[in-house]
């Protein structure tokens, strides 16, 4: 269920970003992170209230979510030093 969701997250960001002109990829990339946070969110609050026993998914979900985070803003430190 997890993994769906990040692949379906992925996907939408991903064409979000194919979308955007060349001039607003900073914008862009900012954008997608608090979008990523924001439907994390209500993700996981969607999963606490369905499921019974919700510890252990919310657990392994935040420390997927920080990985791919710590992942996203080390790319995005890059891609600004070019610049």
């Amino acid at each position: 269920l997890i993994l769906a969701f990040f692949g379906i997250q992925t996907l939408v960001l991903f064409r979000i970003d194919q979308w955007a002109p060349n001039e607003w990829k900073t914008q862009v990339s900012l954008v997608k992170m608090v979008l990523r946070l924001l439907s994390s969110l209500i993700f996981l609050t969607v999963l606490i209230y369905t499921q019974e026993d919700a510890y252990n998914m919310v657990i392994q979900f935040i420390i997927l979510y920080l990985i791919f985070m710590i992942f996203e803003i080390v790319e995005a430190l890059t891609n600004l030093r070019e610049n």
